[in-house]
């Protein structure tokens, strides 16, 4: 019985020192919540910064993709399929990418692209760059693409633009 009681004493005496005192665990949780609320209102920014409209090429530039890491690689195309909590517009992002694939195949050199997965519901960026795509071809291709993406609200595309979520 007195092994007990001892062991008991310690495990209590362990447990007293190593909690904060009631002060201290206040701030720590005020610190959290105000981290939490700015954190939510620079989503809230980024969210009202993009923009849904229909994009032209003729003022699109060309970004050399071999660019210094440090600096932020302007892409000429960046398309952002986006959910309001029940997933993208599969149909649509399905199409596009057809889309892409389909541009890809006949013009491989002349035009590059990437996926960004960034979402739990299936929202994607994609980051298109056309490296070396005559201005006629690149205009035929953002025309065949707006003519895809009018098809849903879920989608928010720009033109020469950073791939922000890029990892």
């Amino acid at each position: 019985m007195n092994k007990l009681n001892i062991i008991l004493i310690i495990i209590t005496i362990s447990l007293s020192t190593s909690c904060k005192s009631k002060k201290e665990a206040t701030s720590i949780e005020n610190k959290n919540a105000v981290n939490e609320t700015e954190v939510m209102s620079t989503h809230k920014q980024k969210d009202q910064a993009l923009e849904t409209k229909k994009v032209t090429i003729d003022e699109a530039k060309t970004v050399d993709l071999k660019a210094d890491n440090k600096q932020e690689i302007m892409y000429s195309m960046v398309v952002s399929f986006f959910s309001r909590g029940s997933g993208i517009d599969f149909k649509i992002a399905r199409e596009f990418d057809n889309y892409i694939k389909k541009f890809k195949a006949e013009h491989s050199e002349n035009f590059v692209y990437e996926i960004v997965t960034w979402g739990r519901e299936g929202e994607v960026d994609y980051c298109i760059q056309f490296p070396k795509l005559n201005k006629e071809m690149a205009r035929m291709f953002v025309d065949g693409s707006n003519e895809i993406l009018s098809k849903t609200e879920l989608v928010h595309s720009k033109l020469d633009a950073e791939c922000k979520r890029k990892r």
